[in-house]
């Protein structure tokens, strides 16, 4: 590809780190429905502006940012009520608009986020599944002394938690069923991880559950373990067209509810001040980095055991 010129209103980046996600292996397998071919991946990204358009208000040469990549119209009915991961129109960066995933990318200069000059590249790149992760904690409006549970020990499942404990909730279980996904988990989160449901007490419900698996089985499994008066928010993303049972009797005369949660919100800015403050520890959840040459690879090991959040660095060498 030619270097980008940046067009008037945006901030041409460096990019230094690009996160890998499932999403970018549903780009690649064709899955993705708003994918808009030719397209460079990524959406989890951070770099330096080393260039600007005419337009560009704020960012100057040599600023650190990292990227909201739900691109808006900001004109339809979800835009203007506050809720723009459901805009009709809605892009990104990464599947719909050139993303992270080359040495240089273009970025309007309203998605772009300023980065603490002390805050590290590995650290800030987790902004992104942060802010997901605060965005379903906001759908779930968590109340005093509730008990959560999360399904899934990936990373987004490991920050609803954290976020979680910031919010005060202390009694927190996790679960996932590959043991040794479990184990790295434990010890990069210092929270204890089950392998099974049944392990945390085969009868056992809570007041508030995450399902971050994406897994039909997992929705099913969750919303058992529901208690009354309780919710269970969905944000893991499942295969397309799939569908998941529970009983309608649970659900009313329980006052259950079951909530989706997708994307973002305005929720960026919020998951930038909380890395760089109560949430700074949660840099372990990076497991591994590697060339820009080795994306596929790092897409093929997705979801392997062993590894939890792998990086792309783009620029190396």
């Amino acid at each position: 590809m030619d270097p980008p010129t940046p067009a008037p209103a945006e901030a041409l980046l460096r990019v230094s780190l690009c996160g890998v996600c499932g999403t970018d292996r549903h780009l690649l397998d064709g899955s993705h429905p708003h994918a808009r071919f030719p397209i460079v991946p990524g959406h989890e990204f951070v770099g330096e502006v080393v260039d600007t358009g005419a337009d560009v208000l704020e960012l100057r040469v040599g600023d650190r940012v990292v990227v909201d990549p739900a691109i808006r119209c900001d004109r339809c009915d979800k835009c203007r009520t506050g809720r723009p991961n459901l805009c009709a129109r809605k892009g990104g960066y990464g599947f719909g608009y050139n993303g992270g995933l080359a040495e240089l990318t273009g970025v309007l200069e309203r998605y772009c986020h300023r980065l603490p000059t002390d805050m590290p590249d590995e650290l800030a790149v987790l902004a992104e599944p942060l802010a997901c992760a605060v965005h379903a904690v906001e759908i779930a409006e968590p109340q005093i002394s509730e008990d959560v549970l999360v399904l899934g020990a990936g990373p987004v499942g490991l920050l609803v938690a954290a976020v979680m404990r910031h919010v005060g909730a202390t009694d927190i279980s996790l679960v996932d069923i590959n043991p040794e996904r479990a184990a790295v988990a434990a010890s990069v989160s210092s929270l204890p991880v089950a392998t099974s449901l049944d392990e945390l007490g085969a009868d056992r419900s809570w007041d508030l559950v995450f399902e971050a698996t994406g897994s039909p089985r997992a929705v099913e499994q969750g919303f058992a373990r529901v208690g009354k008066g309780g919710r269970m928010i969905v944000m893991g993303v499942p295969p397309e067209r799939a569908t998941a049972s529970f009983g309608l009797a649970d659900l009313v005369v329980g006052e259950r509810a079951v909530l989706g949660s997708f994307s973002i919100t305005h929720t960026m800015s919020r998951a930038v001040e909380l890395l760089a403050g109560p949430l700074n520890h949660v840099g372990p959840l990076v497991t591994d980095t590697v060339p820009l040459e080795g994306f596929g690879a790092a897409i093929a090991a997705l979801g392997t055991a062993d590894k939890l959040k792998t990086l792309v660095g783009v620029n190396d060498g």
